[in-house]
Formats: C-alpha cells, sequence, structure tokens
C-alpha cells in the first residue's frame, strides 16, 4: 500500500447550528475538531450531522475531505487563519508534496484507521457555504479555484482519529482525478469511467454518474 499523508484533524458538526436561509434554515457547516477516536459507519462520523439531507450527506458523502495544501492557499488568497472544520470539512489530510486529495482518482480506496472508504467524486459549492463565509461571490471563487475537496463513501465501518495514516489501497487506472473532473467535465474522462462503470469494475455514486452522463449526452447532440 502507498502512504498518501495522515489526518491532520477530524472534525465534527459543533452542537450550536448554523442559522442560514433557505427552506431548513440551519446547517451543520461549522465542524469543529476532536482528539478522541471516531467511529465511522455507513452514514459517515458518529457525532457528526448534515441538516440538508437532500444535498448533503447521505452514503455517497459520508466524509468530506480536504487537503492541509488548500487552507495553506485560502489563508494566503483571504490573509486570515481558517480554523479547523471552517469549511465543513470531517477530515483534513496532510499530504506530501505533489499530491493532494483532489488528485484522488474517482473510485480510488483508502484505509484510514481500521476503515476503507472510496472517493465518490468533488464537493459543488452551494449559496449555504457562501453564506457561511460571509464573503460576497464565495462558492464562484471558491468553485474556479478547482480544488473543492472531495467525498468518500465507507466500505468498512470502523474508527479513525487525527493522526492516522492514509493509505491507497486500491486505484482504478482510468486517470480522472478529481479536481481533473470538477475542472473539466470532459466527456472523454466521462466515458473512461463510464466504462470502468458498465465493466463493475467501479460503481460510481449517483451524483456523479448523473454528470458523467450529462457531460457525454451534450456531446452528443452538440
Amino acid at each position: 500500500m502507498t502512504e498518501l499523508g495522515y489526518l491532520e484533524t477530524v472534525c465534527l458538526a459543533h452542537p450550536v447550528l448554523t442559522l442560514v436561509p433557505g427552506p431548513v434554515g440551519i446547517s451543520a457547516i461549522d465542524k469543529r475538531p476532536t482528539s478522541e477516536p471516531v467511529a465511522i459507519g455507513e452514514l459517515g462520523l458518529r457525532g457528526d450531522i448534515q441538516c440538508n439531507r437532500k444535498h448533503h450527506g447521505g452514503v455517497d458523502k459520508a466524509v468530506y475531505v480536504m487537503d492541509s495544501a488548500e487552507f495553506t492557499y485560502w489563508e494566503r488568497e483571504l490573509d486570515t487563519e481558517l480554523p479547523y472544520g471552517h469549511f465543513g470539512e470531517n477530515f483534513r489530510i496532510s499530504s506530501p508534496a505533489r499530491w493532494g486529495a483532489d488528485d484522488a482518482e474517482i473510485g480510488e480506496r483508502w484505509r484510514i484507521g481500521s476503515t476503507v472508504l472510496e472517493v465518490t467524486g468533488p464537493r459543488n459549492p452551494c449559496a449555504t457555504f457562501g453564506y457561511h463565509m460571509g464573503i460576497d461571490r464565495w462558492a464562484r471563487t471558491f468553485r474556479d479555484h478547482g480544488r473543492p475537496g472531495v467525498y468518500l463513501k465507507v466500505i468498512t465501518p470502523g474508527e479513525v482519529r487525527t493522526g492516522d495514516t492514509v493509505e491507497l489501497i486500491d486505484r482504478p487506472g482510468h486517470g480522472v482525478s478529481v479536481a481533473r473532473w470538477f475542472q473539466h467535465n470532459d466527456p472523454a474522462d466521462a466515458r473512461a469511467i463510464l466504462a470502468m462503470h458498465d465493466r463493475g469494475d467501479i460503481t460510481v455514486a449517483h451524483y456523479t454518474l448523473k454528470y458523467l452522463l450529462a457531460a457525454v449526452a451534450r456531446e452528443e447532440h452538440a
């Protein structure tokens, strides 16, 4: 197995939820770090919640991960310190130079602690994120940077804690990283992933599958 990095922190929802505009009215985007071991099941970390289950959480978005290098970038851009969990991340991973969480291939699997987790796709920044940050057009600014962090599906439940190693145990080999797909939505990349999905080599998460199919359809009708 290849070591990709380690968990710099593990974060759970703050007990006091954030009031936000919209039909739900509250959000658990504000996460806080814990040094204690945390159990992970099918729907994510014990003690964490998602208020808007239509767009957040669920089996395919059980854990949200960002790379530590991205916070270094945004702290420089925003000229402010960004505390752990401020972007809603459950894990912040410290990785070697020249690799980050967004460079993971869609469908690759990691071992962290006693768990096995699968990369399902990118985060799509929403209006709630912008409201939480209090920065005009923040969702667009974050999206344009092109490294939004990744969602993980829990393959093997278990336990994690800060300091655990992140190990690569399987990489599909289609060559399409989360960042590459998020930035380009290339139909050729979509076909490469869909071919593996159709053969049963990987199972693409539903929220990612619909975008892959849409990219192919756009090319066919161009």
